[in-house]
């Protein structure tokens, strides 16, 4: 299996084929669920963009799961923020545990959970003692193994409890559309030039190597400069909050170049489902250091 929707059909007859609308009929059709048409081509160029643009459908992404928060918070009302301290904490830590539930269960409904798909089975290819083709073999295989899934629980239950403990401390919103969006932006270093892909064909192999270290530098510059002016202007705004948010990115993906080096020492290269796995690595990487902001 593949972390990543393939794109279904191509067409070389394209009359005239516009790069960038095939580039983010590419993002929007393997990022998320919303149905829409697949590109007229697929080159290195349509290939590129879409990695680059990746990190803003993270941004959309994280805001949409931001919103989810808010109204869970403003379902449950003012009166859990009355009462005795020890009721307090307690119902605001089930508000923020929802919360936190239904902001990463959003997120995996909304793209078919397939980077969760990419992450078991990358752990299940880690997981077996053999050669390249067999560990390739093992990741293609449709049934998930013991490593894939113990991977894949304790990933989004770290997810979970580090985004409520967030949420409890008032930086929920910020955590999220950070963790989310440095996560799309993992799957743009994971694809810079150099990046080999393991297998000939599949979305790998169409994306690796394809971007450019320059526009990756750019992407995370912005990146980090929303963070810290997110964590400046949040309500609860501090210089530490805005300080550990940006480590929170530069760590994430210090994290999926580890994975990404592992990839291709085991597999040779990238896949779709090491693309997956290294955006729910970065995304649980950067909520669990949002923790102590």
């Amino acid at each position: 299996m593949i972390a990543m929707v393939e794109p279904q059909t191509w067409s070389s007859d394209s009359r005239n084929p516009d790069p960038i609308t095939d580039s983010l009929r590419l993002a929007i059709g393997t990022l998320t669920r919303i149905p829409i048409a697949p590109p007229s081509r697929l080159d290195r160029r349509v290939a590129r963009n879409a990695m680059l643009i990746a990190p803003l459908i993270g941004l959309i992404l994280g805001v949409l799961a931001a919103a989810l928060i808010f109204g869970v918070r403003q379902i449950a009302g003012p009166e859990f923020l009355e009462g005795a301290s020890s009721t307090l904490v307690r119902r605001a830590t089930i508000v923020d545990l929802l919360g936190a539930t239904l902001a990463i269960g959003g997120l995996a409904w909304v793209t078919r959970a397939l980077h969760l798909d990419g992450l078991a089975d990358t752990a299940d290819g880690f997981g077996v003692r053999a050669d390249r083709e067999t560990r390739l073999a093992a990741m293609k295989d449709p049934h998930i193994g013991a490593f894939g899934t113990i991977t894949v629980f304790f990933c989004v239950l770290i997810q979970i409890i580090s985004l409520a403990a967030s949420i409890r401390v008032g930086h929920g919103s910020l955590a999220i559309i950070v963790a989310v969006t440095t996560g799309r932006l993992a799957l743009t270093w994971s694809c810079v030039s150099g990046v080999p892909a393991a297998r000939n064909v599949g979305l790998g192999a169409s994306v690796a190597g394809t971007v450019p270290r320059f526009g990756a530098a750019i992407a995370t510059i912005v990146l980090i400069g929303i963070s810290i002016a997110y964590g400046l202007l949040d309500d609860d705004a501090t210089r530490r909050l805005a300080i550990v948010a940006v480590c929170s990115v530069l760590l994430g993906l210090s994290g999926v170049w580890w994975l990404r080096r592992s990839a291709i020492r085991a597999f040779g290269g990238i896949t779709g489902d090491t693309l997956g796995a290294g955006v729910e690595v970065a995304t649980a990487i950067v909520l669990v250091v949002l923790i102590v902001a």
